[in-house]
């Protein structure tokens, strides 16, 4: 679980350092910069469900002793 979240923290700050400097480009040619945060954050949001499809879910109770 903490490498899938370290995992999701990182791809989350590498969409960000992207949309920042996609932003800044977007201004140098006085377009809207809403719709690039909003592209990083669904890019985000979408890689990290993706990469939880398909992971085993932890068991709530820990195995009876044999």
């Amino acid at each position: 679980m903490g490498a899938w979240m370290l995992y999701a923290a990182a791809a989350g700050a590498l969409a960000a350092v992207a949309a920042a400097a996609l932003e800044r480009v977007m201004r140098m040619y006085r377009r809207p910069t809403r719709w690039v945060w909003a592209a990083a954050l669904a890019a985000t949001l979408s890689l990290a469900a993706a990469t939880a499809v398909g992971r085993e879910p932890i068991p709530a109770t820990a195995p009876a002793a044999a």
